[in-house]
């Protein structure tokens, strides 16, 4: 599923939004996720909600009526049972909670990183509570 030069790739799409700023539907944990899978296997799994959200609020009526009902159930959907993080490798899917709310993460190695309001946040893997392997 991922092409030759995936981990190049990863590193390159984490770089080139390292300093970004958290925007709904253009730069939010779903985006990011997205576009890092697509960077890594050039498959665009997200396309369905594109456009289609500006707000959290829009959002969350995004994954209800276009997803699964919720983060969690849509990713799950997408991409099979989860797996434990522990066992997630560079470039797969994380669930994590971030300020109080579910957010979707790329791991990197020992951290998953996703977008923050002032650039990409970084967690210890360890804090993630869903994974899936890309």
């Amino acid at each position: 599923m991922r092409r030759d030069d995936w981990p190049e790739r990863l590193v390159e799409y984490v770089g080139q939004h390292e300093a970004a700023s958290f925007s709904w539907g253009k730069h939010d944990c779903c985006t990011f996720a997205a576009g890092a899978v697509e960077a890594m296997t050039g498959i665009r799994w997200m396309e369905e909600f594109t456009g289609r959200y500006e707000t959290e609020e829009q959002a969350v009526s995004a994954l209800r009526n276009i997803g699964a009902g919720d983060l969690y159930r849509t990713i799950r959907n997408k991409f099979g049972k989860p797996m434990k993080p522990a066992a997630a490798q560079r470039g797969d899917l994380m669930l994590a909670r971030m300020d109080g709310a579910p957010s979707l993460l790329i791991c990197v190695g020992r951290e998953a990183v996703g977008p923050g309001v002032g650039g990409l946040v970084r967690l210890p893997v360890s804090d993630c509570k869903f994974a899936w392997r890309i």
